[in-house]
């Protein structure tokens, strides 16, 4: 959904650098196939994604997250485990416009996906676009 139908080769490593910064090797990413997808029906979804964060089950999680110059999309989930606690997910990517990092979250035994899994997850974005560091003057 948010590459819009391509599908990409999982990878952990983007580069290879040495202590002083120096590229050693690059891996770029791997189209895998491309999936048809109705350009109107996609709409429809990512739309319905990033509501999740602004007014739907992740709401409360993204308050006070800059939404409005990092928009996320997302998707709360809670699997039942019977006998033993549920098991909580949240499934995203941002920024929803220009998505360049996909989280998902999952945590055994963990509960609701918009109270265990998606605060995680916030803690990732804040953490990858920097706004986990304090604000100085020029900030």
């Amino acid at each position: 959904i948010a590459s819009g139908g391509t599908v990409y080769q999982p990878q952990l490593v983007r580069e290879i650098t040495t202590a002083a910064g120096e590229t050693v090797t690059k891996f770029a990413p791997k189209v895998v196939r491309q999936i048809a997808i109705d350009p109107e029906n996609l709409a429809i979804v990512r739309k319905g994604l990033q509501q999740v964060v602004t007014e739907g089950t992740a709401r409360y999680v993204f308050q006070g997250f800059p939404l409005d110059r990092i928009p996320v999309a997302g998707k709360t989930g809670t699997a039942e485990n019977i006998g033993k606690n549920d098991y909580a997910f949240f499934a995203s990517y941002a920024p929803a416009d220009d998505p360049e990092l996909v989280v998902v979250v999952v945590i055994e035994e963990g509960g609701f996906g918009s109270q265990a899994a998606a605060p995680v997850a916030r803690k990732i974005y804040e953490a990858y676009f920097g706004l986990d560091q304090p604000l100085t003057a020029d900030k």
